[in-house]
């Protein structure tokens, strides 16, 4: 009798990890369409919206425009709760993230915000696709929406750096660093250069 039960026992243990393997098998196999489906994670980052609306403001519209050196966004909010708010447009440019910001302190009937970003940090993308962020004087984020897409805009844009080297100078005790830059546009700009050698800093 005793030597039936562990028979019984093993019997019942064979079957419930066929089924486990059953549905892990099944559940790796889902995962793996959906991936191929999604043609990876990008594309799976990319299909989820991150915008976000606290209620703090309302009614928020966004017209950019090209005013001499600086890409302009008019940002009009139509209703919020009083207070000091900072504002940023995040521009998708050739190199990376491009930001400009803006504070306001906004009653609550809204009001007019300008967010400027300089040109001169552009690549020279003609345009652009861009989100906004606003977070209250606490620093909490209160709204953000992305998907925006620029007007095409023409414009000598700033400098890029080719190329940078450096070599030991004839003494042995300093080296040449040397910046090969490309400018478009005439202005004049201060460069700090930063270097760490083990603990020490220069």
């Amino acid at each position: 009798m005793e030597q039936q039960y562990k028979q019984q026992l093993e019997r019942e243990w064979h079957t419930d990890s066929h089924g486990f393997s059953r549905i892990l098998g099944l559940f790796l196999v889902l995962s793996f369409a959906f991936f191929v489906q999604a043609d990876g994670l990008d594309d799976l980052i990319g299909s989820y919206s991150f915008d976000y609306d606290g209620g703090e403001i309302e009614g928020v519209s966004v017209i950019d425009s090209m005013v001499l050196d600086v890409l302009r966004f008019d940002v009009n909010v139509v209703n919020a709760v009083g207070g000091d708010y900072v504002f940023y447009v995040d521009v998708e440019d050739a190199n990376g993230i491009v930001s400009g910001s803006s504070e306001i302190r906004l009653e609550e009937s809204g009001g007019d915000v300008v967010v400027d970003i300089g040109i001169r940090g552009l690549s020279g993308r003609e345009q652009f696709n861009y989100s906004l962020r606003v977070l209250n004087d606490e620093g909490d984020l209160v709204y953000q929406k992305g998907g925006f897409v620029s007007g095409i805009y023409s414009y000598d844009f700033g400098c890029e750096v080719l190329s940078v080297t450096s070599s030991e100078c004839a003494s042995g005790e300093c080296f040449l660093l040397s910046v090969s830059v490309e400018c478009n546009v005439n202005f004049e700009e201060d460069v700090s250069v930063f270097l760490v050698y083990g603990d020490d800093s220069f």
